[in-house]
């Protein structure tokens, strides 16, 4: 095996990275496009460190890591660290590894790194290869440190049922929202145009409504605005008299969906009919009817997610220290910020 270190998304890194995701039909933060995008937003020159692994002379696994300088720390992360919701390197399928070629690559990776940055931080690791293919989990200590809740939807009937009461009440507002004019819901919008009008409209709803907030520097229009024509992603929307009053930005991915960013116009007018809980639980009984596996919340644990949820996922992490400010850092997220 072969293991290279690259600096900047060159020909070579775009061919390789293509190669894979052709190959292995990567869930869409692993994309190159969306980690170039991503990249664009984040001032990627000079930060980027992506290791590429060769087997026979063909990629076998892209490592994209990114360099965050924060408080005279400097902190290796993945790229997309802050807005994607599922992190890992990117492992060809096809290829089988066992533990002595794991360690081989993940130990010349780490020695590598030793003097490039003060700690190596990677999270929203999963255990799930239908979502990604990480061969490190097995292999080394990656520690739990939250969840991540979804739907199994073949037991949504069963839900509903469980939760009569509360979905008397879903029934009860929906019926009471249409009776102030013409209700439409868009449960699947295909029009480019549209979606990205809707995207901007529930970025604009998300940051109004959560002005405190500090969001990520990718959380704009422009960013999603260069992803929107990738086949896996879902817009779903409430009308009320022609007007957007909800919607829901997801992704379908290997017959499961992925609930990405919901936002609702926050108007006391609309808002004690809960616009977004109709139109999520809409969606939810559409994707049941398509026979998808299942709805997964992504980040986040509010109620109203843990209430529907019947199935989570743990997230892992990953932390090594390369020097004495490392060390301190370390100890911090350990013990106060997980």
């Amino acid at each position: 095996m072969k293991i290279i270190l690259k600096k900047e998304i060159d020909k070579t890194v775009k061919k390789d990275w293509e190669y894979l995701e052709k190959k292995n039909s990567l869930i869409i933060f692993q994309t190159l496009k969306w980690n170039e995008n991503w990249l664009k937003f984040n001032k990627g020159k000079n930060s980027i460190f992506i290791f590429i692994v060769y087997k026979d002379n063909k990629p076998l696994s892209i490592f994209p890591f990114y360099l965050q300088k924060k408080f005279n720390f400097k902190i290796l992360k993945w790229i997309g660290f802050d807005i994607s919701d599922y992190l890992g390197p990117i492992f060809d399928r096809v290829v089988e590894l066992n533990e002595k070629e794991i360690s081989i690559i993940w130990n010349k990776i780490l020695y590598d790194l030793r003097l490039e940055c003060d700690l190596i931080y990677l999270d929203k690791q999963i255990d799930n290869k239908n979502i990604i293919n990480n061969p490190l989990i097995s292999y080394f200590n990656f520690k739990t440190y939250k969840q991540n809740f979804r739907i199994e939807l073949s037991k949504w009937e069963l839900i509903k049922k469980n939760k009569n009461k509360s979905f008397q009440q879903f029934r009860r507002k929906k019926k009471n929202l249409s009776l102030l004019g013409k209700f439409k819901i868009l449960i699947n919008i295909h029009d480019i145009d549209l979606k990205k009008k809707l995207i901007s409209q529930m970025i604009e709803w998300k940051k109004i409504s959560k002005k405190k907030y500090v969001f990520a520097s990718s959380f704009n229009k422009n960013f999603y605005w260069n992803i929107v024509d990738n086949q896996n992603i879902h817009v779903s929307a409430i009308t009320l008299n022609g007007k957007f009053i909800a919607a829901i930005l997801g992704l379908k991915y290997l017959n499961n969906y992925f609930f990405l960013v919901p936002s609702f116009k926050d108007e006391t007018k609309y808002f004690k009919f809960s616009p977004g809980r109709i139109l999520l639980i809409e969606l939810i009984n559409e994707l049941y009817k398509q026979q998808i596996n299942y709805f997964d919340f992504c980040d986040g644990d509010q109620n109203y997610k843990t209430q529907l949820a019947n199935n989570k996922i743990d997230l892992r992490f990953f932390l090594k220290s390369n020097s004495l400010k490392g060390l301190f850092l370390k100890f911090y997220i350990e013990n106060f910020k997980l």
